[in-house]
């Protein structure tokens, strides 16, 4: 199966379930449990938009095991995409950056960029949506509202989004900032996530250690 459309890094290609190794703090149990079940149900996934969060340590294999249901619901006739979060918000900063833009170049880039979106945002059959938390977050809080709308957006279109994270979920709502406590994604996401994308726990060491 050609995987290049999907974005999918190359080093997944050729790996599959029984390629994620579990033994001497490598490699979570209830990690693989939830994609193995995952990709048994994903035609009821998709029909019910509901993903998955895998959250754990850096290293802990959450990505390939995103990355290993989006190839499997590309060998089901489904079209999958993968997309670190902050390259999204790049995406979606630069729709505002260049919008109205004179130079007949960066408006061809404009339509692209926003075509890029649509086609994620409300079009995707499932969205591997990787390293959450790891993007810069401003003051203005445009990285939360756009991560709040999109997950909204698909889940209410039936479209399910498999993430990764190293944010405990208990950090979801909020960060320390130089000794004062901030609104990260609040309340209303750290709960909506147990919804639209249930967390799995991968409570283990970091195997490239």
């Amino acid at each position: 199966m050609d995987y290049r459309r999907t974005q999918i890094p190359r080093r997944f290609w050729e790996k599959t379930l029984s390629d994620y190794k579990i033994g001497r703090g490598q490699g979570s149990q209830e990690g693989l449990d939830a994609a193995a079940a995952y990709i048994d149900t994903l035609a009821r996934h998709r029909d019910d938009g509901t993903g998955l969060t895998f959250c754990g340590p850096p290293g802990t294999g959450k990505t390939m095991l995103a990355c290993l249901i989006g190839q499997a619901a590309v060998d089901k006739g489904y079209k999958a995409v993968f997309m670190p979060l902050a390259k999204y918000y790049r995406l979606q900063t630069n729709l505002w950056a260049w919008k109205d833009h004179d130079d007949p170049d960066v408006a061809g880039d404009w339509l692209q960029a926003r075509s890029m979106s649509l086609k994620i945002r409300n079009k995707t059959d499932l969205l591997l949506l990787d390293d959450v938390g790891k993007e810069h977050l401003t003051m203005t809080h445009f990285a939360e509202d756009e991560f709040d709308y999109l997950l909204r957006s698909r889940f209410d279109n039936g479209l399910p989004t498999i993430m990764t994270t190293n944010i405990p979920l208990e950090s979801w709502s909020h960060r320390h900032v130089l000794a004062r406590e901030v609104e990260r994604y609040g309340e209303s996401m750290a709960s909506f996530i147990h919804e639209a994308a249930p967390p799995i726990e991968m409570d283990v060491k970091d195997y490239r250690i």
